[in-house]
């Protein structure tokens, strides 16, 4: 009877265990949840313009100063009453860029022509491709973009002027700030643009769950000091990955390879999972036998 009242004892604290957990990822606030291109370059992408089918952009087109890719669409309502606040933003010379997404040209056109344009440039995503190599899982939503491409901030969700004041402005803020004499200076573009795009690759050692490009650690600060000598040294981005590699091992890289020794990171969670629900599956199994043995 004892063996009996402890194994329903466990099995109950695994299953609230199990709710508590799933619990969290349902109350978990949609707008924060964390994209897996922040402090990451924006994929590239080949769109036309959504009112001159013959312009076409890319990332490169619309770098050069921190602006804000808004996704839209006609067919959304809190799209419509977003909109308000994005053209208030754009008057007050805040550089919005539109990604027109799964929509019909014409009516989105029309949905613009009625409420005021208020972007420097609409990209149309007719089959949301591009909106979904992003990331987006809705519409509206609102990027932060710095001068080189990367992703500093993303709201899912209706933009209010309260959000933008609490969310955006302080993050817009400290990456002007932090960004006001930069450390690292380079005599052409191209070099600074790898040298982001190596960073924003590489896995902060003490954070983990950041990039070298995007961490404050001591130890992120000294791999950034790394890849500058190295880049100002003339060596390709291949060699300069093997040196940390080398140095650091795979884990350095912020999605590391499939192999014998980054294995767990890849596939632990999954096994893990598994073992559980199979100690689960066999106390089940264990009671249930137990007490048709004793009802017998």
């Amino acid at each position: 009877m004892l063996r009996k009242t402890l194994w329903t004892i466990i099995i109950t604290l695994i299953f609230f265990a199990l709710i508590y957990v799933f619990t969290l990822g349902l109350k978990r606030d949609q707008q924060q949840m964390p994209s897996a291109l922040l402090s990451k370059p924006l994929p590239d992408f080949n769109l036309t313009d959504l009112f001159d089918e013959n312009k076409k952009y890319n990332k490169e087109s619309l770098m050069g100063e921190i602006f804000f890719i808004n996704v839209f669409a006609s067919w959304c309502p809190p799209c419509a009453k977003e909109h308000d606040v994005i053209v208030a933003l754009a008057a007050e010379d805040f550089p919005f860029i539109g990604l027109n997404y799964q929509d019909n040209r014409d009516e989105a056109q029309n949905w613009l022509a009625e409420r005021g344009n208020p972007y420097q440039k609409v990209l149309f995503d007719e089959q949301g491709s591009v909106g979904m190599d992003w990331g987006v899982i809705g519409v509206p939503e609102t990027f932060m973009i710095d001068a080189q491409g990367i992703v500093r901030y993303r709201h899912i969700g209706m933009l209010t002027l309260d959000i933008w004041h609490d969310r955006f402005m302080p993050v817009l803020n400290e990456f002007k700030q932090a960004n006001a004499v930069s450390p690292y200076p380079f005599n052409n573009p191209k070099d600074e643009q790898r040298f982001i795009d190596l960073t924003a690759k590489l896995r902060c050692l003490v954070c983990q769950n950041q990039t070298v490009l995007d961490s404050d650690a001591t130890l992120a600060k000294d791999l950034r000091q790394q890849v500058y000598d190295q880049i100002l040294a003339g060596h390709s981005d291949e060699e300069i990955i093997n040196y940390l590699t080398t140095r650091y091992g795979d884990f350095i890289l912020y999605q590391p390879p499939v192999n014998k020794s980054t294995g767990f990171l890849w596939f632990g969670p999954m096994i893990l999972l598994l073992i559980a629900g199979i100690v689960v599956g066999f106390i089940i199994r264990r009671a249930h036998q137990q007490h048709k043995g004793e009802r017998k």
